[in-house]
């Protein structure tokens, strides 16, 4: 029974064992804070004091439940300010269609509407890279 012998279990770790221990201290005010992000972030001090020291551009640690609620605040505000200009632009065909419309008003409605489709352009490029960077 050459089986009898061995142990089991999972093999012994070779390379990639964390077999080096950091002592940290810490006043109450910063262990609070990292307690407070160990419940919220759901992650272990460990790898919250790993992604912090060694973290790389490309790796971001974040609260994503208040970051999601930002982004669908964001979306909200959107959707009203798309609101008011579909308001707008109605109004304004009543008016055309009366023959009250003035000239200048449509000068100066195009050129704000084309400066709110460049926030928004750029908002979108934004909130692009922000998902992005969640998700890594």
């Amino acid at each position: 029974m050459e089986g009898a012998n061995r142990k089991s279990g999972r093999p012994p770790m070779t390379d990639g064992k964390s077999s080096h221990v950091i002592t940290l201290r810490l006043t109450d005010t910063e262990l609070a804070l990292l307690l407070e992000m160990e419940s919220t972030l759901k992650l272990s001090r460990t790898d919250i004091i790993k992604a912090r020291l060694f973290r790389d551009a490309d790796k971001l640690i974040l609260n994503t439940k208040d970051a999601l609620m930002q982004l669908d605040r964001i979306g909200a505000e959107m959707n009203r300010v798309g609101n008011n200009i579909n308001q707008l632009a109605r109004h304004g065909n009543t008016l055309n269609l009366k023959g009250r419309l003035h000239p200048q008003l449509i000068i100066d409605f195009n050129g704000l509407f084309e400066n709110y489709l460049g926030i928004q352009q750029r908002l979108d490029i934004s909130l692009r890279k922000i998902i992005r960077a969640m998700g890594k």
